[in-house]
């Protein structure tokens, strides 16, 4: 058996599982940029179909707003409350309890026309 590397098949071996792991690292890598470019990309159709949400229960963002304080706006409270409920993990029960309130609010205001109409 001939080698032409002078240091022996043990060396070869070496290199490859160096070579081996760095291709697998870079392929982790990969895997991780892959990740996060979807992770932005829901995110931003999450903030545009809240936008949309926002917008049907009559909250636009003005010029001089975030979208953050925009949805602080619209919940009734401040962005550091809003912070608070998003860093605890409430911000979904507050948001899903502010939307029952709005779809409340726009069936009593479908109830209350029909009675003028009649």
């Amino acid at each position: 058996m001939t080698f032409s590397n002078e240091r022996g098949p043990r060396q070869g071996k070496k290199n490859l599982y160096a070579r081996l792991a760095e291709l697998e690292r870079i392929q982790e890598q990969i895997k991780l940029a892959a990740a996060a470019r979807s992770q932005k990309a829901d995110s931003a159709e999450f903030s545009e179909r809240f936008r949309l949400l926002m917008k049907v229960y009559g909250f636009e963002q003005s010029p001089t707003e975030s979208f953050f304080e925009m949805i602080a706006r619209a919940l009734d409270m401040g962005t550091r409350e809003l912070r608070a409920q998003i860093r605890d993990g409430r911000f979904k029960a507050t948001l899903l309890r502010w939307a029952a309130a709005r779809e409340a609010e726009i069936k009593e205001a479908g109830r209350t026309e029909d009675e003028v109409h009649r």
